[in-house]
């Protein structure tokens, strides 16, 4: 397959879950995530070019910035080997200035982790 990302991702190592604002129900749980987009592993079959209304909850983020509010469409989705388990790929729509400098944030710091790791390995 094909990866036609423009942007490296992180993986998330931490549990980071994703919820629809207008439910509060979980969307799902962060697997990798970029500055404009990110993957989700959830219990939902969820249909492409679907926008959310979403709420994520960032760690290592300065603490008024921590909660982000993003407008999200579905790029894609597809079953994971899990039987009642489901990828989907994300496109971040909507995002206010600040919620972006905190994801800009995040990553950087997770980035630089990672970075670090993989060298000393």
């Amino acid at each position: 397959m094909n990866d036609r990302r423009k942007e490296q991702r992180i993986s998330i190592a931490q549990p980071l879950e994703v919820y629809d604002v207008h439910t509060e129900h979980k969307l799902g749980s962060l697997v990798d995530l970029s500055y404009s987009g990110f993957m989700l592993l959830t219990t939902q079959s969820i249909s492409p070019s679907r926008i959310f209304q979403c709420r994520l909850h960032l760690t290592d983020v300065p603490k008024e910035e921590r909660t982000l509010n993003l407008g999200v469409e579905c790029l894609w989705a597809t079953p994971s080997n899990a039987p009642t388990l489901f990828w989907a790929g994300f496109h971040i729509i909507d995002i206010s200035e600040s919620a972006q400098s905190a994801l800009e944030q995040f990553i950087d710091a997770h980035s630089e982790a990672y970075q670090t790791s993989e060298s000393n390995s």
